[in-house]
């Protein structure tokens, strides 16, 4: 009975840590979509300095979407990396010590900074005024 307890939450931690993968393969993919975007741009010569976009009826300057979008790719393929460690080595912990430092790395998430965590609130704000503006049009 423990043992299939502890393949059931150790399935758990395979499920959060594969699907927090795919969520950063995702945004690696988004990044390099802005990536390409800003070299098309400066090949052609139209990029210029605080180059602003509309985005859900929000002005943004695209140069810090792009760093903002770089520093969130980083942080959080480095944290993926620690999560995947974390679930290879939880079965094979000798101390109680390590049991704590695993779990700690996983809940506390140290790979993502408060600056990240900043980055990923602006974006969701960005993202979010198209449903706001939504709900304003339907409320009328």
């Amino acid at each position: 009975q423990l043992t299939d307890l502890l393949e059931t939450r150790l399935k758990d931690l395979r499920d959060a840590s594969n699907h927090m993968n795919n969520i950063v393969r995702e945004i690696e993919l988004v990044n390099s979509k802005f990536q390409a975007l800003n070299e098309l741009l400066n090949l052609t010569g139209k990029v210029r300095e605080n180059e602003l976009l509309e985005v859900n009826r929000v002005l943004v300057d695209f140069s810090e979407i792009l760093r903002w979008s770089q520093t969130i790719t980083s942080d959080l393929l480095e944290q993926s990396r620690m999560n995947s460690l974390v679930v290879e080595s939880v079965c094979h912990l000798d101390t109680r010590g390590q049991a704590l430092l695993h779990q700690a790395v996983w809940v506390m998430q140290p790979g993502l900074s408060t600056h990240t965590d900043n980055l990923i609130s602006h974006i969701r704000h960005i993202v979010q005024q198209e449903g706001a503006v939504e709900s304003k049009k339907s409320q009328t």
